[in-house]
């Protein structure tokens, strides 16, 4: 808001309605309050310091704008004070931890070999099958699973898990063993930049 700026403050200025006259005078309040209420000006409606301290950009913002502009933030602070996995925010224990529901990988179902897919990131592969099983680790240009993503595999049967870089992925791990050593054996994947993998875990 701005203050109006006059030449002649507190001048105003009378038109007859029948003769057009015009005439000015001076005016000042004569009402002897009771009580001496507040002025209508600038600083009793929307101060410079309280436009910016709620975000407000624009030249000469209203009270309106700063009652829309508060009405906004609190709705979004509502929204961001909801808790559980439907609103992106995850829901606390009496401990103020992490429920395990939402703190522990998904699980997913492997029956078959497979190529990675950006939905299996951070997810649980329970890998069952009595048939030996290729997990392949595509290249960043075909899937751009995030630099730091994780994916945990375990060999839930008695077929054999083995993993492979497609070309181009640089797969590590120790003493170059790919393969998860037996049955409830786990093993897990970590993208350590582009297209290099870290495989951790009881390899074979």
């Amino acid at each position: 808001m701005t203050d109006r700026q006059a030449m002649n403050p507190n001048r105003i200025k009378f038109t007859d309605e029948n003769s057009g006259v015009e005439y000015t005078g001076t005016w000042a309040y004569a009402d002897n309050p009771v009580v001496d209420g507040t002025l209508m000006n600038k600083a009793a409606f929307l101060k410079d310091a309280t436009a910016t301290a709620i975000g407000l950009t624009q030249e000469d913002p209203t009270v309106d704008d700063a009652l829309a502009k508060l009405q906004t933030t609190v709705s979004a602070k509502a929204n961001a004070s909801l808790i559980g996995a439907a609103s992106g925010i995850a829901t606390l224990d009496g401990n103020t931890k992490v429920t395990a529901a939402q703190a522990s990988a998904r699980i997913v179902s492997a029956t078959a070999s497979k190529t990675l897919a950006l939905t299996d990131a951070g997810s649980f592969q329970q890998v069952n099958s009595t048939s030996a099983i290729t997990i392949t680790i595509p290249t960043d240009a075909n899937v751009a699973f995030p630099v730091g993503t994780e994916i945990e595999f375990v060999r839930w049967n008695t077929g054999t898990v083995t993993f492979a870089g497609a070309s181009g992925v640089t797969l590590n791990s120790v003493d170059s063993k790919k393969t998860i050593r037996a049955r409830y054996c786990c093993a897990g994947l970590k993208k350590i930049s582009t297209d290099t993998w870290l495989l951790v875990g009881d390899l074979a």
